[in-house]
C-alpha cells in the first residue's frame, strides 16, 4: 500500500522523465549550510508535515527548505512505471540513509510532495510514535486492526494520517485483521495526509 500511495500513476514515456530532472534543477540551490534539522521543531511529525516539509508543497519549496544538497532523486520503477521519489539524508542518522523518502505527485502546475515515509527514529509525534518504539511503550490504548502493506504488517491511523509499519516480535506472526500486540515496534512512519483523511 505505501507504495502505491507514493506511486505517481503512468507519464508519458520520455517527457515525464526529462521535465522532472528540468523541475529538479530549477531555482532552488542550497548549498550545505541550510540549516533545517538543527532544531527540535525539525523532527516533529505533524501531520500534514514532518518538520520542514509539508505534504502539498512544491518539489523546489522543499529544496529551499531542506537544501537540495541533502536530496537524490531516485526511480523505484514501481509496478513496471516510473517511480519517482526523493531520498532525503539528515546528518547524524539512527539508521542507514535515506532518513526520509518523500513521493512525487505530478500536478499540470509542477511536482508537489505526496507523502512522506520515515525511517529516522529522532522523527516523532507529539504522542510519541518513532520509529523503533514498542506499541506497549505508547499512551495510546486502542489501535486498529493490523492491515498488509506492500513492505508488510501495518497499523493505518486514520485519526492522525499516519500509516505504521511494523516489525514483528521473535516468535510472533503478525497476522491481517489481528490487533498488534504490545511487543511489535514500529519499522517505519508514513505520513500521507491530514488526521482522518483516508490514504
Amino acid at each position: 500500500m505505501l507504495r502505491r500511495v507514493l506511486a505517481i500513476g503512468l507519464l508519458a514515456a520520455h517527457a515525464a522523465p526529462v521535465a522532472l530532472v528540468a523541475q529538479a534543477g530549477s531555482r532552488a540551490q542550497i548549498g550545505p549550510a541550510s540549516p533545517p534539522f538543527r532544531e527540535s521543531a525539525a523532527f516533529v511529525i505533524d501531520p500534514p508535515r514532518v518538520g520542514p516539509i509539508a505534504i502539498g508543497m512544491t518539489i523546489d519549496a522543499l529544496y529551499e527548505q531542506v537544501g537540495r544538497d541533502r536530496t537524490r532523486l531516485v526511480d523505484e520503477f514501481q509496478e513496471g512505471l516510473f517511480g519517482p521519489v526523493l531520498h532525503l539524508s539528515v546528518e547524524g542518522g539512527t539508521a542507514p540513509p535515506p532518513a526520509l523518502v518523500v513521493g512525487i505527485r505530478p500536478r499540470d502546475t509542477g511536482f508537489f510532495v505526496g507523502g512522506v515515509l520515515v525511517h529516522d527514529s529522532r522523527f516523532s509525534t507529539s504522542d510519541g510514535i518513532r520509529v523503533g518504539i514498542r506499541l506497549g511503550d505508547l499512551p495510546r490504548v486502542a489501535w486498529p486492526a493490523m492491515e498488509h502493506c506492500e513492505q508488510g504488517p501495518c497499523l493505518v491511523l486514520r485519526d492522525q494520517g499516519l500509516t505504521l509499519g511494523l516489525e514483528e516480535p521473535a516468535g510472533v506472526d503478525l497476522v491481517r485483521g489481528d490487533i498488534a500486540p504490545p511487543g511489535a515496534r514500529v519499522r517505519t512512519i508514513y505520513v500521507w495526509g491530514a488526521p482522518a483523511n483516508p490514504p
